[in-house]
């Protein structure tokens, strides 16, 4: 009687926020076309921590943020001659998605499914190139034609990641969002003109957070 593959999913707390005061009805409505909604540990810490260890161990100061896919692409494409400030850490959601294939997946690939929702085409591309099978990357665009779901988000006035990621590590960190901001900072690391005290460059290429995504 039709696939019997279990179906997990994923939200980016991106959509959360959009779907406001209707979570818990969406949350009804995805159950209902038979997904079963998962949350992954809070990764944020660990992600803050590795960036510490890093910024801590290279000469490639100052260390450009990594969190945000579009930013890795902009560089390879517009300055690949700053490509090794980039640090090599993954992006939280796809930290996110290793700890919820090893605990829904990685021994049922064949049977269950686990789906993504990302707020940009960015991380979908990302994600698929990591993983395979058993895994779906899906914009929530995407996802919510798929489920048929037609309530209004909400606009959001600013990102529930906004710039401010880093702020609790003792170090010293430029931020900057939005591709004209983002070039001046970049062109000032290759020219060395960036302050020296710089160890962190956070950088989000969607102005002012990622609830600005073109996933959303």
């Amino acid at each position: 009687m039709g696939n019997h593959k279990k179906q997990f999913v994923w939200l980016n707390p991106v959509v959360e926020s959009i779907v406001g005061s209707d979570y818990y009805k969406l949350l009804k409505h995805i159950e209902d076309q038979g997904y079963t909604v998962v949350t992954c540990s809070n990764q944020a810490d660990r992600i803050r921590n590795a960036y510490k260890a890093y910024i801590q161990g290279t000469k490639h100061k100052p260390v450009i943020d990594a969190r945000c896919p579009a930013i890795i692409q902009y560089i390879k494409e517009k300055y690949p001659e700053a490509l090794d400030k980039i640090a090599p850490i993954d992006p939280i959601l796809i930290a996110c998605a290793h700890e919820l294939y090893e605990k829904h997946i990685k021994k049922d690939s064949k049977t269950a499914t686990l789906t993504i929702v990302t707020p940009c085409t960015q991380l979908v591309d990302f994600g698929e190139a990591v993983f395979c099978e058993g895994m779906e990357f899906l914009t929530w665009k995407q996802f919510k034609k798929n489920i048929d779901y037609k309530m209004i988000d909400e606009k959001l006035s600013a990102s529930p990641i906004p710039l401010g990621f880093f702020d609790s590590l003792a170090m010293k960190v430029e931020k900057a969002s939005g591709e004209e901001e983002i070039e001046h900072v970049i062109k000032n690391i290759i020219s060395n003109d960036i302050c020296r005290e710089i160890e962190l460059c956070e950088l989000l290429l969607c102005q002012d957070g990622c609830h600005n995504g073109d996933g959303l």
